[in-house]
């Protein structure tokens, strides 16, 4: 606001300089035994971890935690993800992605393993990323280009006061991407809840990739502990067909979907 006035006949000019912060929601980043329960509400997860009903998590798989009181943390989980192919337009709108999402035990800080399509171009990016829309928290590590067909593993260690996170290409395991994620990034809690995502809604189901892709988890400890693999699906978007499978001993997480062009959200 500008305010031009007469003081003794000097004009006095008063700037007033209004700054307003926006902040905005970013959706994306041995002694196995187990199963899957089918769920087709996340009323339950809204109430302890906010994830909203406009949320853009298609489809996901929730692990059914070892300790109802989450007393229990995460120690360490590695898991090998398959890229899956492009997109059958690769400049369209639309940036599907696939995720391990690593929850605090408030539900108010996301910890996430991506693998997206054109994040910065029209490829596969892996990348590490946190997310807290209700502490202020956002962070993403660097992006990691992946071919379509890749065995990307994804691995997450709880060593000391902090969290390593782990991308590792079996195509080429003398590279890696690690991130050291400390406490206050997490707003000073432990992780307690493991979910696999789909994430984004499609303008079209053409614009997603042509094949589907798949989770599997080769370990998975909390407090040092092997627990058992039990996963409840939860559909928040009923688009394109998505689905999410669980093999009979849950080392398994299989997401598909439908992408033919007359198919639509």
């Amino acid at each position: 606001m500008l305010d031009l006035s007469v003081d003794g006949g000097k004009f006095v000019v008063v700037i007033v300089i209004v700054i307003v912060t926006l902040t905005s929601c970013i959706g994306v980043g041995a002694g196995f035994a187990g199963g899957v329960n089918d769920g087709s509400s996340i009323t339950d997860l809204n109430e302890r971890i906010g994830i909203p009903e406009n949320s853009s998590w298609i489809v996901f798989a929730m692990l059914t935690h070892p300790n109802p009181h989450r007393n229990a943390t995460l120690s360490k989980i590695s898991v090998n993800m398959t890229v899956p192919t492009s997109p059958t337009n690769l400049f369209g709108p639309t940036s599907p992605g696939w995720y391990l999402c690593l929850i605090t035990k408030s539900g108010n800080v996301f910890v996430r393993s991506v693998v997206a399509w054109g994040v910065i171009r029209s490829e596969f990016s892996a990348f590490h990323e946190i997310y807290g829309e209700d502490v202020h928290k956002w962070w993403q590590g660097e992006l990691w280009h992946v071919l379509s067909g890749d065995v990307v593993t994804l691995s997450v260690v709880r060593k000391d006061n902090t969290y390593v996170m782990t991308y590792l290409r079996a195509q080429d395991p003398t590279r890696n991407v690690t991130n050291i994620i400390t406490m206050d990034m997490l707003d000073n809690e432990d992780l307690t809840d493991v979910a696999f995502v789909m994430d984004h809604t499609p303008a079209v189901c053409s614009e997603l990739p042509q094949s589907s892709t798949l989770f599997s988890i080769t370990e998975l400890l909390f407090d040092n502990a092997p627990v058992p693999l039990s996963w409840t699906i939860h559909k928040n978007v009923d688009c394109c067909a998505a689905s999410a499978s669980v093999l009979p001993n849950g080392t398994q997480i299989e997401f598909s979907w439908h992408n033919a062009k007359e198919s639509q959200c």
